[in-house]
């Protein structure tokens, strides 16, 4: 007779785990490669709503699972396949407790198995306590755009300074935190309005840029609300080249994700932070014994299924010792604050520790740190101008150099100028040497908090300088500025980070608009279409009766809104946007002239 308690197997639908014995599955063929599993073996810090996800095997190759709580006992749950079908994560149905050990098995072998076990422990979550808003005042301050056909776009005007042979490509910020609305802006490279969109009331908009999803450009930008002194609780967008939204991506596991990365990768996964205070021992860096640290959770999200494919923890992975700064009383002690992670060329994970002075090469299967570049505890000798100071947007550039923006400082004591810093890393020799380190001198560029750097195809960097600056620069090979700007805005916008991108072929879903004065005997048309990126020319149609009208001019596109007069006064208008061969990419409503 079967036993009520055996353990069934986990290929695809319900799986029941169970405290009976397990019985592996059997193999041929040699030694079957240890499957990763997340959370990793030791970690002592696991979110109580946590998946259990399994990667390197198809569903079908797990064999039985069986996953037991020391509080909450034997668990049962889902096994959904990942997309790739290449991993599967077993969702539960009651969360675990808080400090229980869990115990997972299953029928294959696991990464960090102990006994044919691994084995991690649940955090005890503590509250943010009261978040203070980022306001967003959306106000018409002095400096912003506006115009005849979409008066409710209020967009920052961007002012160049300098322009000398920089990259082709368009202009990427998520404008916020100024006195005027947030939104997502794109300019040309003129510094001329392609499109704007104002994210919702009290939410904030963060690192706005153009990525590659299942093999075309995407829009993507964080959207949530943002707290002083750095935290955000939002979800990551992608909208398509006609501005329609493909998909709204969530962190998982019971976690928020932050605002300070959205990375896609080619393998259709999302990466993100979160920021979690969990109870913790600070006795190392002389704080209290049942103290409150921050742990900085970063996850790999699978975008279609939107479950977690992999997770990394940094309590239990990086010491507490390693921080520059000192707990506060009564507050939660962020010993490391990540604020950027890639996917390296070797498949490990490149993670920008801001607190620590550091950035971290992280084996993605294990989670365990390969090396450390920078701070107390660097794996490479730093030689002269190589170390970062409170850092951001750490990553590989194609020529295999690492390449950050460097801040000067990790509070709001400004050190040193803000730089533009590339690296070389010797994995050998252990040392890292500077490769380019660049400035804005004129007025000097001081980033107390965000800022990014991007390299571009031409080997140019190009430079957002952070909070409480307007101005991004392109750098020449040599470190020349072939191009300066700011906005114009008064009081204060900024962009997380700012990036130059070619965007083009973009026909909007909605049609084109148009808005129509008549005074002194004359009609002036405004035309205009947010986001086309192909228009060419405007052709006006215009008559007494908006059943019948007939062309009554045409003029090139001059930007965001094409003023075109007419010499007579019409009743109504209607334009239709022409791309360089001709050919009608949209045509607007038809409008009534209104008297000027």
């Amino acid at each position: 007779m079967l036993s009520k308690r055996l353990a069934v197997s986990a290929i695809a639908g319900m799986v029941v785990a169970s405290s009976c014995a397990l019985v592996l599955a059997s193999s041929s063929g040699g030694a079957t490669p240890p499957v990763a599993v997340y959370p990793t073996a030791g970690t002592p810090v696991a979110s109580p709503q946590t998946q259990i996800s399994f990667r390197g095997v198809p569903p079908s190759g797990l064999g039985t699972v069986h996953v037991t709580g020391s509080k909450t006992g034997a668990h049962t749950g889902v096994l959904r396949s990942h997309s790739d079908g290449q991993g599967a994560s077993f969702v539960l149905m009651k969360p675990f407790s808080p400090g229980e050990r869990v115990t997972v098995r299953a029928g294959a072998p696991l990464v960090g198995a102990r006994n044919g076990a691994v084995t991690f422990t649940i955090a005890r979550f503590i509250s943010s306590g009261r978040l203070h808003l980022i306001p967003d005042p959306g106000g018409n301050p002095k400096g912003v755009q506006h115009f005849h056909s979409r008066p409710d776009l209020t967009p920052p005007s961007l002012r160049i300074f300098k322009k000398k042979k920089p990259a082709p490509g368009d202009i990427f910020m998520g404008v916020k935190r100024g006195p005027g609305v947030d939104g997502n802006v794109i300019y040309d490279g003129r510094g001329r309005l392609v499109w704007f969109r104002r994210v919702p009331k009290r939410a904030s908009t963060f690192d706005f840029r153009v990525q590659q999803y299942e093999g075309r450009p995407v829009l993507t930008w964080w959207q949530g609300k943002a707290f002083f002194p750095g935290q955000g609780r939002g979800v990551g967008m992608i909208y398509d080249g006609s501005y329609r939204r493909i998909a709204v991506v969530r962190a998982g596991n019971g976690y928020i994700a932050d605002f300070h990365e959205f990375q896609l990768t080619p393998q259709g996964t999302a990466f993100f932070i979160a920021y979690q205070p969990v109870r913790w021992d600070l006795r190392p860096v002389h704080g209290q014994r049942k103290g409150v640290a921050v742990d900085s959770v970063v996850q790999e999200i699978d975008i279609k299924t939107g479950l977690v494919e992999r997770e990394w923890h940094s309590l239990g992975h990086v010491s507490l010792k390693e921080t520059m700064l000192n707990p506060e009383k009564n507050a939660p002690f962020e010993a490391l604050h990540a604020n950027s992670v890639e996917r390296d060329t070797n498949g490990a994970w490149l993670i920008s520790g801001r607190d620590t002075n550091a950035a971290y090469e992280v084996d993605a299967t294990t989670g365990n740190v390969l090396w450390t570049l920078g701070g107390r505890r660097s794996t490479f000798k730093m030689k002269r101008g190589a170390r970062f100071i409170g850092q951001h947007d750490v990553r590989r550039a194609p020529n295999g150099n690492i390449t950050l923006f460097d801040n000067g400082t990790n509070g709001a004591k400004v050190k040193r100028a803000s730089r533009a810093l590339e690296l070389t890393v010797d994995l050998n020799a252990k040392t890292a040497r500077v490769v380019r380190a660049f400035v804005h001198r004129h007025p000097v560029q001081r980033a107390t908090s965000q800022g990014g750097l991007q390299t571009l195809p031409n080997g140019h960097l190009f430079v957002g300088w952070g909070s409480m600056s307007p101005y991004i620069t392109e750098f020449s090979k040599t470190g020349k500025i072939v191009f300066d700007a700011r906005l114009t805005v008064s009081g204060g916008d900024e962009s997380y980070r700012a990036y130059r991108t070619p965007w083009s072929g973009a026909v909007p879903a909605s049609p084109p608009d148009v808005a129509a004065l008549r005074a002194h005997g004359k009609t002036t048309v405004f035309a205009s279409w947010n986001g086309a990126t192909d228009v060419a020319r405007w052709q006006v149609l215009a008559g007494s009766n908006k059943s019948s009208l007939s062309p009554a001019r045409s003029a090139r596109f001059a930007g965001f809104e094409t003023a075109i007069r007419l010499p007579a006064v019409q009743k109504f208008v209607q334009v239709r946007a022409l791309d360089a061969t001709g050919k009608v990419l949209g045509t607007s409503k038809v409008t009534r002239v209104r008297r000027g």
